[in-house]
């Protein structure tokens, strides 16, 4: 599937619209039910290969309605830990130490990822913010961030995630079974008052009179995400200047004291750039545009077009309130990272794409349940569920653990059943999982479907009416959908009931059609 591209700029682009709007004619060719088995595996050092594997199960991806994302799907950080750490007795085995051996052997990356002395700082920051306030805001959380030492000495390792020190989630207490909750995160989003970030603040509370109505940008709630991220850093900005961003939402003292720790442990820019595809030099991305089912070149186009209509519309307007760059004080340093600006937009998104969660319907960033780092087999995903509170019970989501863990243990998560491809494009690496196929290996396989409403149906006006206005307020549903069908460990063996749901509406006819 190789794509012909022009050399002066890296990739083609696809359009040029005077405002973002991804419900333009934008359509693809369709190929129904046509298995695009061919996935993309990254090894170190950034070169490429394919994997094809056969179909089974349940996973989607919406093309226009829910960009980037899948049900209960996880985009958090990029480059997991080793699935042991060391466990510290005398500190009552609430964190992970790294030992004389771990910090000598910081890859050669550490200037860049990896750095020993700066993750522990971050995870100092993280800590001290989760002791003073963690017990009020988000009612539980019996873990901490610590520093998670690499494990990639043996050459048949081929698990990505453990090749660099990274922060992770250690448990606090014991955890005796499997399917117990150990952290949690109440959502509070209606006004953006709580911990959590989720699309509808950026459009309804924070940018509510920067944005025309309707805003609907082709990077969809990702890019609703990024922009109230990049709102975050710049609420933190010392540079002396009075550009602060935007002062909203409202939060109190102990949930902001919270969100702005998060922030500033955030990968800087500097590590992005190593480690994840949308900040990728253009050759590694053009590798990867002609080795995947997942086009990267789309992505960045719609990134390119939203930030560029953002930055001539909205923050070019009033730099007093939107800088191009900002800096956040990290310890006793001072980090500059890019803000309102393409640069900032598409590092903002590629932050939004390795750390979010699908969660009660919608897209979330959600600070401290995101540093939990993958585990392919003894892990749950994130889920939704009810958070005691003081006054009852609040809609939150949920940190489960996946085995039983002693204080000291690593506290992991999955990501979610996945192919190779969307790891890749999402978190930058691809877990052993998806390595291993046939043979009852275990591994993850992954097919991608397309299916449509065909245009000589003489019901499809009417279908087209459906998906547009009955589907989701905010994303109507083009009439070409593509989804993933995802087996092996974490999926259900169930068909996926939105691609079962979209193909009920495509077939639907004869006596049937009152129905529409």
């Amino acid at each position: 599937n190789l794509e012909p591209h022009p050399h002066s700029h890296g990739r083609s682009r696809r359009r040029n619209t005077v405002a973002p709007s991804k419900n333009s004619n934008n359509k693809m060719r369709p190929i129904l039910a046509n298995l695009l088995l061919a996935s993309a595996l990254v090894a170190p050092g950034r070169s490429f290969s394919f994997s094809w594997t056969p179909t089974t199960t349940n996973q989607h991806r919406h093309h226009c309605q829910r960009p980037f994302q899948i049900p209960n799907n996880n985009y958090r950080p990029l480059v997991s830990a080793a699935p042991s750490c060391q466990r510290n007795e005398a500190s009552q085995g609430q964190y992970c130490r790294l030992s004389t051996t771990s910090l000598a052997s910081a890859t050669s990356d550490s200037t860049v990822v990896g750095n020993a002395k700066r993750l522990e700082t971050l995870a100092k920051l993280a800590n001290d913010a989760l002791d003073a306030h963690a017990s009020d805001i988000l009612k539980q959380f019996d873990a901490r961030v610590s520093v998670i030492s690499e494990e990639y000495d043996d050459d048949d390792n081929d698990d990505f995630q453990q090749k660099y020190l990274r922060l992770g989630l250690v448990a606090t207490e014991n955890f005796n079974k499997d399917d117990q909750t150990v952290g949690s995160l109440p959502f509070y989003d209606s006004d953006g008052s709580g911990l959590g970030l989720a699309p509808h603040m950026a459009t309804k509370v924070v940018y509510k009179k920067e944005l025309p109505e309707g805003y609907d940008g082709w990077t969809g709630d990702v890019g609703l995400l990024a922009m109230l991220l990049l709102n975050e850093m710049a609420r933190l900005n010392v540079d002396g200047s009075d550009a602060k961003g935007i002062e909203l939402p409202k939060r109190k003292e102990g949930i902001q004291n919270l969100m702005e720790a998060w922030v500033t442990t955030l990968p800087s820019f500097e590590e992005m750039i190593v480690l994840h595809p949308l900040m990728w030099d253009e050759d590694d991305q053009e590798k990867m545009q002609s080795s995947s089912t997942k086009k990267i070149y789309r992505l960045l186009d719609d990134i390119d077009d939203d930030s560029s209509w953002l930055d001539e519309k909205v923050w070019s307007a009033d730099r007093k309130t939107f800088p191009e760059t900002v800096k956040i004080r990290v310890g006793d340093e001072e980090e500059e990272r890019p803000c309102f600006s393409p640069d900032g937009f598409r590092y903002a998104v590629s932050l939004v794409r390795s750390r979010s969660f699908f969660v009660d319907g919608s897209l979330r960033l959600l600070p401290y349940l995101d540093y939990a780092n993958h585990d392919d087999y003894n892990s749950y995903e994130i889920r939704d569920g009810g958070v005691g509170t003081l006054w009852g019970s609040a809609k939150g989501a949920l940190l489960k653990s996946g085995k039983k863990l002693r204080k000291g243990d690593e506290v992991r998560i999955s990501y979610g059943p996945k192919g190779p491809a969307d790891y890749l494009l999402d978190h930058g690496f691809v877990p052993p999982m998806c390595r291993k196929t046939g043979g009852g290996g275990g591994g993850a396989i992954t097919a991608e479907l397309s299916f449509e409403v065909d245009d000589a149906d003489r019901f499809r006006d009417d279908k087209l009416d459906v998906l547009e206005y009955e589907t989701y307020d905010l994303a109507p549903m083009e009439p070409s959908q593509m989804f993933d069908v995802t087996g092996g460990p974490g999926s259900t063996g169930e068909p996926d009931p939105a691609m079962i749901q979209f193909l009920r509406l495509v077939k639907l006819g004869g006596k049937d059609a009152f129905l529409l």
